[in-house]
């Protein structure tokens, strides 16, 4: 039986294999031939493709941990491994006049779905290099705690009031707060990180720094 969720991937899918195609294209010219305004905004419509292949995937894997039809695909790994792929956030944030700093210990081991774990971290990071102030330094950092690995992420983003907090992972939340329904990540953005992070058996959590801005929490279970 196809459900609205397979239509819906099945449709998103079709334009951007376009525009995949489209930026394949372009990157094929020399840089020398292109503007430094014409870089930028090629980089932001990466960036843009790849935010919108995250949220596919995203759809798929929430829509299966829903229907208790997902399995994660734990693996030990060190926390360090995902530090490079959250390279192509460092330049995104630096066209924003934003600063992305990555400080994740290179012997601290971690049991997770990495790639999941990764789209939790490239959600978060992403929301919080939009919302921050310009010249905001962003860090996302680890280390164990007791039988648990934190992870953290601050940001200067001021967006968020405090009496939101404990309802920002709730799928419901921009129809709660539509004042901030421009705010968040689109779609089930951090609906999905609280899914996957239950997963895992972890803990995901907001606290708000009055004046300062957000610091995210992640913590999951050593085994």
């Amino acid at each position: 039986m196809i459900i609205i969720e397979d239509i819906l991937i099945h449709d998103l899918k079709s334009p951007l294999f376009s525009i995949n195609a489209g930026i394949e294209m372009l990157e094929k010219f020399p840089n020398e031939n292109l503007s430094m305004e014409q870089k930028d905004c090629l980089s932001n419509i990466k960036t843009a493709a790849e935010v919108l292949t995250g949220l596919i995937m995203d759809i798929q894997l929430a829509v299966k941990s829903e229907d208790k039809n997902f399995s994660l695909k734990k693996s030990e790994f060190y926390a360090a491994e995902l530090g490079g792929r959250l390279d192509p956030l460092k330049k995104y944030a630096e066209l924003h006049d934003r600063e992305l700093a990555v400080e994740l210990p290179e012997k601290l081991k971690v049991f997770a779905d990495q790639e999941v774990l990764y789209r939790v971290l490239n959600i978060i990071l992403l929301n919080s290099i939009k919302q921050s102030t310009k010249r905001c330094r962003i860090s996302l950092s680890a280390k164990k705690d007791g039988r648990e690995v934190l992870f953290s992420i601050v940001d200067c983003a001021k967006n968020i009031p405090v009496p939101a907090a404990g309802d920002i992972f709730d799928p419901l939340f921009k129809s709660n707060f539509p004042e901030m329904a421009a705010d968040v990540p689109p779609g089930i953005g951090f609906y999905f990180c609280s899914l996957m992070v239950k997963e895992h058996k972890g803990k995901i959590g907001l606290e708000i720094i009055p004046g300062q801005g957000n610091k995210y929490s992640i913590r999951l279970p050593e085994k």
